[in-house]
Parts: C-alpha cells; structure tokens; sequence
C-alpha cells in the first residue's frame, strides 16, 4: 500500500461543485487516506445540503470526517434554543442559504438525520503530529484540551500559539481567510491556516482568495481549487457579519 494521507479541507460553505472538484484532483483511495473537512461546510453557498450528503456519505465509506465550525453551532443553536437572537444571528451569518437548500423556512425543519450529524461532530482532531480545529485554541497552559475550550475552537480570531500548550503539535485552523501567500507562508510554522474564503467566488483578489484549500499533512502538499460554483448574491454575508 502507498503512504498514507491524512487531508485536511478547509471552509467550503455550500460550495458542492468545489469541494467534489479538489476531491477529484486529490485521488483519494479508500484505506489510504482519510479527510478531515474543518467546518463551516454550510451556509452562504447555493448547495449546504448537497455537501453535508457528500461529507456523510464519505463518512460512511470510513473516507472522511468533520470537526464542528461555528457555522454548524449556529444553526444547532437556531434550531434547538427557540431563542430568536439565535435564529437571526444564524440568517444573518449566511444561513438563510442553507435554509433554501433544505427548502424548509426554519433551521428546525431541517431533517433530524443532519442536526444529530452536526450534533455528533467533534470540535478537534489530533494525531501524534497535529491539532486540527476550525477556529483555534486558547494556549493556556491547561492539559488537556477539553470542552471548556469550545469558545475558541469555534470562534476565536487569535492567531498566538504556545509551543508547550501544543505539546510540539502543529495547529491546523479555518475560519480567518488568509492569502494564498499566506497560507503558503505558514506551512513552516506551528499554526498553519487553510481558509482561503472559497465563498467569495473565484478571481477574489486577482485569485489570491475565493478558494478552496487542501492540506496533505504528511508532505504539507497544497491543492488549491478555485470555486466553481458561483456566489448567489442573496446569500452573500451581511455588513457586519461574523466569519
């Protein structure tokens, strides 16, 4: 058997199309490598239904898995708080897209099969080399890593980290578009960033953002596909809106 691959994808928010073309460009085989889709996987694209189908699904064939993105814990808290702040805070950031492509008007519509899928998604991953999060971690110096730090992996912005706290681990993060330069730029540090804002649709920035990214952890290999899907202008982020 040739090496094994674990692969890491970074925000696709909707963007089927994309995130079924860089898997097609990675070759994958099954037994050997194993992805890892850093959340928000849902809203703002045209097709959040259509990409939980292909992450669950790849799932099952033991090919892939998700750590939970904030985007995930905001339509978990839409759906199940029956606080209204927690609905709009969900619309606004991009959720009413993934409404329409359930077609259904209120995230607790959405059928239960996805909500206990996004429920049971873990909020890091690690290996012997690696942590892999969607947002980040707090660098305390606090062993181990545990629920009380749900806050920052969902959503902190802190890019700081602690080589002890990290235990020699590289962190592995979405959430913060970065340049393609930059993305590139932090392959040699202990916190690589893979958000490139697929959902800002393909040429963002002369092509330097808009992408969707890969990771080959083992040989820090980069794939980078433009999207491909387009970017519905209804489901575009609010002024002020969170990432």
């Amino acid at each position: 058997m040739t090496n094994r691959r674990t692969i890491v994808i970074g925000d696709c928010h909707g963007n089927r199309k994309t995130a079924l073309e860089i898997l097609v460009s990675l070759r994958l085989e099954r037994g050997r490598d194993t992805v890892i889709f850093l959340g928000d996987v849902i809203d703002r694209g045209c097709d959040s239904k259509g990409v939980l189908d292909l992450i669950m699904s790849m799932q099952r064939e033991g090919l892939a898995m998700m750590v939970r993105g904030n985007h995930e814990q905001m339509l978990l808290d839409a759906a199940n708080s029956g606080i209204e702040e927690d609905y709009l805070e969900f619309i606004n950031n991009g959720g009413e897209a993934t409404l329409l492509s359930f077609g259904v008007p209120h995230p607790s519509q959405i059928p239960s099969v996805y909500l206990n899928f996004i429920s049971n998604t873990p909020l890091f991953w690690e290996n012997a080399t690696n942590i892999c999060v969607h947002a980040g971690l707090p660098c305390k110096l606090v062993e181990p890593i545990s629920a009380a730090d749900r806050w920052d992996m969902l959503w902190t912005r802190t890019t700081w980290t602690d080589p002890a706290f990290l235990n020699g681990k590289r962190l592995v993060t979405g959430h913060q578009i970065k340049s393609l330069n930059e993305i590139r730029g932090s392959l040699a540090t202990d916190h690589v960033f893979i958000d490139n804002g697929c959902y800002l649709g393909a040429g963002c920035k002369g092509g330097t953002k808009g992408n969707l990214v890969a990771l080959v952890l083992e040989t820090n290999e980069l794939y980078v596909q433009p999207n491909i899907d387009g970017v519905p202008l209804q489901e575009l982020p609010s002024k002020g809106a969170s990432k």
